[in-house]
């Protein structure tokens, strides 16, 4: 792989490529795996790993990532568990002194190097990632739904702190006016910690729907219960109201997509599956500092 290159596009990666990052992600996700059982943490695979586990038993063949869930007292309790001090396993979450650019929680393996170009500057574990996100009670009356989803898109610019790379150009626009008007690290630590805070308030012990990675509202029973399902030749816990879950996200999941779509979509600045990051600090991350 030529990391000297300005990006690196996973689209281009030949299935031998692809297959060697969805073994080094699985070792990631066995990690977490491991210590939600220790400790008794629930979780749930979600998104595009949920949909390979139903469809391919593993990864989709073009897949190049993993997600999971937890429900916000274990997404909490995990943050508390979890030690990075000397693992190779680094567990990362936007706070006060720590810029990810990204609003969700994050699993990075720092023996890998992934290095996305919004973050170059950011001196953090630079590794190949899983996503982690939380499931939040969410109110029953429309209002009450509404006013959480602003605090949700607060929360997700001003704890990620760029304009996002999807979305239509309007959004992109208000995105822009509100950082260029909120500039200041406090400021907009203030902001997004409280709109977390006004976000994670419904209990999901006295709601009966959850709101799923600052997102998407289900009944709450599609979440009540995991049962196992295999991926990658393990068994892994998924929400019992899978089928629901996929046909709301997905419509006829067990259809494959167009051919010309069939690829991965990450581009990033620079990827190396066999070597840690810190060995690219000053070349690719963190340069001339």
């Amino acid at each position: 792989m030529d990391t000297n290159k300005q990006l690196v596009d996973f689209s281009e990666f030949s299935p031998e490529e692809t297959r060697t990052l969805q073994l080094k992600l699985l070792e990631i996700l066995d990690a977490l795996d491991a210590f939600c059982k220790e400790n008794n943490l629930t979780y749930f695979l979600t998104g595009g790993t949920l949909l390979g586990a139903i469809r391919h038993k593993g990864f989709i063949p073009w897949d190049d990532d993993v997600d999971v869930a937890l429900p916000r007292k274990d997404y909490e309790r995990l943050f508390e568990l979890w030690n990075n001090e000397g693992n190779r396993f680094q567990l990362l979450r936007p706070t006060k002194d720590t810029l990810t650019g990204v609003h969700i929680a994050l699993l990075r393996d720092s023996e890998t190097t992934c290095i996305y170009d919004y973050a170059v500057d950011y001196d953090i574990c630079h590794g190949l990632k899983i996503d982690i996100e939380p499931i939040d009670g969410c109110p029953d009356g429309r209002l009450g739904q509404k006013l959480q989803w602003f605090f949700c898109q607060v929360f997700a610019l001003m704890a990620a702190q760029r304009i996002p790379n999807q979305g239509t150009e309007s959004l992109k626009k208000r995105a822009k006016t509100l950082l260029s008007i909120f500039r200041g690290k406090r400021i907009r630590y203030f902001l997004f910690h409280f709109a977390e805070k006004m976000v994670e308030r419904y209990s999901m012990d006295k709601c009966s729907k959850v709101r799923i990675a600052y997102a998407y509202i289900f009944d709450k029973e599609i979440f009540s219960e995991q049962i196992f399902t295999e991926y990658e030749g393990r068994q892994f816990p998924i929400p019992k109201g899978y089928d629901v879950y996929l046909k709301r996200l997905y419509k006829d999941y067990m259809q494959f997509p167009p051919e010309d779509d069939r690829k991965p979509r990450t581009v990033v600045r620079c990827y190396d599956p066999n070597t840690s990051y810190k060995e690219y600090r000053g070349t690719q991350y963190l340069i001339n500092k």
